[in-house]
């Protein structure tokens, strides 16, 4: 297919209900949405800046703000749907609010200097998630763009997957794709990374998340059985990335999939039940080597079924929550107003709580706001859920981690998974009722 090709069926307000055959110029911004997409299983950093580590480029960057540029200059003649709308106000909302309390609360209270620092790199992440979103609001879909959305985020899912197997396997050494990078300056990238999109809880996001955007958008037959080995390939990476919270995300996302028909339930609760009998006699159904990847994998994992509510199942989080609610309880004014975005940086670390984190940085006031937007970008997900179910699968498979993790709030340890999840909210609501699979039977 040529580039003119894949830029002709754009119309200028095109809905899943009213298409319109005027075309609308945004052919280049739908090419870099496409390669936004496809590499998001590879965000290590491309370019060495002499900056920060936290300010190098990675390739979902570039083909990020090569789609701002894009649809900015195209000046776009099209207007969001009611639910696009809403959504953009309510982030643009959040986004104001951190600027506010990035000035008002951060710079003067920061003492090293150290929460200014991380604050800053929230406000980078916030414009970049929402920017990027925005854009890919304006970027139409008919049946030929969703497939090639389709392709680009099944691209993503497989290398994503196949290098994690990989590793796990003793083939593949993730180092290999860091040697380039300066070692004393690299920040967590010289630390070691767990696959080409960093850390252990960063793998388990974006699988989900390409997970939930493959589905959303196939529209071929036998279907069914994609989506069964999709899931079936996504669970075992998921387990052997040794993320207990990314696991719990997963089975609640395939446990909402499957609910969307009712004949469906039971082979959900079947896979789920599969899945969870193989956590338990992993460690006696396989021949591992003592001391590999995968043993300490096992091991784990193993503790999410035995005892998931201990300390050390939980990974030491009962102990930073504790540490946390001393802090608010010693400094009762960052209830009302918080110490300010970043200010985490300064008082131990991040609190791998949603909630917790919103109270020290932002006290009440952030969480009541944070509730009041996301709340209503979720009501109104769920009154279109006709034709976003998959979405609504990936959101409850998030909200499953605000209890061990800021899955809604950016900050660099979630690298570009929030706003793979924004971009999510922009594309989904938008593909072609032939595309979608949960408006018919996966036959």
């Amino acid at each position: 297919m040529s580039v003119a090709s894949t830029g002709a069926g754009l119309n200028s307000e095109y809905s899943a209900a009213h298409p319109r055959s005027e075309p609308l110029p945004l052919g280049t911004a739908f090419l870099f949405l496409v390669g936004f997409i496809a590499t998001q299983g590879y965000t290590i950093p491309v370019v060495s800046l002499p900056l920060n580590w936290a300010l190098w480029p990675s390739l979902p960057d570039l083909f990020g703000l090569g789609l701002l540029f894009s649809v900015v200059l195209s000046r776009p003649v099209a207007r969001m749907d009611e639910f696009d709308s809403y959504t953009s106000k309510r982030l643009w909302i959040l986004v104001l609010y951190s600027v506010l309390s990035f000035v008002a609360l951060t710079l003067p209270q920061s003492r090293t200097g150290v929460g200014a620092k991380y604050g800053g790199f929230t406000l980078i992440l916030y414009f970049k998630y929402v920017l990027v979103s925005w854009a890919a609001s304006y970027v139409p879909l008919d049946e030929e763009r969703t497939r090639w959305v389709h392709r680009s985020a099944l691209l993503a899912f497989i290398w994503l997957a196949v290098t994690v197997l990989a590793s796990r396997l003793g083939v593949l050494d993730m180092a290999v794709f860091t040697t380039w990078l300066p070692s004393g300056s690299s920040g967590r990238w010289a630390a070691g990374i767990d696959s080409t999109v960093g850390l252990q809880n960063q793998t388990p996001s974006a699988i989900l998340l390409l997970a939930g955007l493959v589905v959303a958008t196939m529209d071929y037959r036998r279907r069914w059985l994609t989506v069964a080995l999709l899931l079936a390939l996504g669970a075992l990476v998921t387990f052997l990335t040794g993320s207990r919270q990314g696991v719990v995300r997963l089975v609640a996302f395939i446990m909402v999939l499957s609910a969307r028909r009712a004949g469906r339930v039971l082979l959900g609760l079947v896979f789920i039940a599969v899945l969870a009998l193989l956590l338990v006699d992993a460690w006696g159904g396989l021949s591992v080597t003592p001391g590999s990847n995968l043993e300490r994998v096992l091991q784990k994992q193993s503790r999410l079924v035995k005892d998931p509510l201990t300390n050390e199942a939980l990974s030491g989080r009962p102990g930073i929550w504790a540490r946390t609610i001393r802090i608010l309880s010693d400094n009762p004014s960052f209830c009302v107003v918080g110490a300010g975005i970043g200010s985490y940086a300064e008082y131990g670390g991040g609190a791998h709580n949603l909630i917790l984190t919103l109270l020290l940085e932002g006290g009440v006031l952030a969480l009541l706001l944070y509730v009041v937007c996301y709340g209503g970008i979720f009501l109104r997900l769920w009154r279109i859920r006709d034709r976003a179910w998959p979405l609504v699968a990936v959101t409850a498979g998030m909200l499953t981690s605000i209890m061990t993790s800021e899955t809604f709030y950016p900050n660099l340890a979630t690298g570009w998974g929030l706003g793979l999840y924004l971009v999510l909210l922009r594309i989904v609501p938008s593909v072609p009722v032939s595309c979608e699979p949960y408006t018919e039977s996966l036959s």
